[in-house]
């Protein structure tokens, strides 16, 4: 019995000496990133990270979002109801929700000035299709986003995918995130409540352990295969609430431009996948289109993406 509790305590304790070291690891990743903002724009980094601006916390008993505020198009009040154009919806991570970019430079904002229309943005930083099922099914949270009252039906819902959205369907990389466990025998996802002890933002070395299995052992093809799921169950939703007139559109945001072929496949089932290195004529990889940190898009490249993603789409016939 002492045996036991020697090894149980050793355990213990070699789990807290590792997790203090990551968190020390972290600290020094912090501090490295404040140090590049300086070096690139002589600004410090919490001026550049920007998540506060025009944002706002959506709370209910099992989630906590953060968002943009919608991008209400500067003339729109000056319209009457039945001249105004369709709302867009776009959602994903970072990208769309604006890591790094001041309110004015989002994709949502930039999308709004230029179309004319009432973007609401439901990204949020470090999200995957996970958190937007999980709001698509409820619907409460859609109305506290959209009022149903003073909107017309959604017209386009523009989802934004890259790469680093698959491992975040199988565990927690950011945050304590809306979990669903796939029925095989239907390719339904189901809602769970997750044990939060377990999060990856609880324990740092629960979340490097996860990354680590995920990564050696899940394969793109796979994963892109889960995130083919996701999407469906997501326009399932979508038809739901505003019916069968909602397009329902992903942007595959790659660079290295990997053949999607499971997500490009969604186009049997009447989603719109558009290709971003099929739509722009420029390498968005280039440090001229990326912001300071190098990870995420800058204003240059949606002022780029904008004008292209609206002609394909048409969505300025209603100017």
């Amino acid at each position: 019995m002492k045996k036991i509790l020697f090894v149980i305590c050793i355990l213990f304790c070699t789990f807290f000496l590792v997790e203090r070291i990551l968190r020390h690891i972290e600290r020094v990743q912090c501090n490295n990133i404040i140090k590049k903002s300086f070096e690139k724009t002589g600004k410090p980094a919490n001026t550049l990270i920007a998540y506060n601006d025009n944002t706002f916390d959506y709370y209910n008993d099992k989630v906590n979002f953060h968002f943009r505020k919608p991008s209400i198009y500067k003339e729109e009040f000056l319209l009457e109801f039945n001249k105004k154009p369709a709302p867009i919806i776009v959602s994903g991570c970072s990208f769309v929700h604006g890591a790094n970019l001041m309110y004015k430079d989002t994709f949502g904002k930039i999308l709004s000035d230029f179309t004319g229309r009432n973007v609401y943005n439901f990204a949020i930083d470090g999200g995957s299709p996970r958190e937007f099922l999980y709001i698509l099914r409820n619907k409460n949270i859609v109305d506290d986003l959209i009022n149903p009252k003073t909107e017309k039906p959604i017209e386009y819902i523009i989802y934004v995918f890259i790469p680093d959205q698959l491992p975040r369907l199988y565990c927690n990389l950011y945050k304590i995130s809306p979990a669903f466990k796939l029925n095989k025998k239907n390719n339904q996802l189901n809602f769970y409540k997750q044990k939060i002890f377990f999060s990856g933002r609880r324990f740092i070395l629960f979340y490097k352990l996860q990354t680590f299995f995920v990564y050696k052992f899940i394969t793109k093809d796979k994963s892109s295969r889960l995130f083919s799921i996701y999407m469906k169950e997501c326009y399932k939703e979508i038809k739901k609430i505003w019916g069968d007139e909602t397009k329902f559109v992903i942007l595959l945001y790659d660079t290295k431009n990997y053949n999607w072929e499971n997500i490009l496949k969604l186009r049997d089932e009447n989603i719109i996948v558009i290709n971003i290195n099929e739509l722009v004529n420029v390498d968005l990889s280039q440090p001229e289109y990326m912001s300071w940190d190098d990870l995420h898009p800058n204003r240059k490249a949606w002022d780029v993406i904008v004008p292209a993603l609206s002609k394909r789409l048409s969505l300025n016939e209603s100017r």
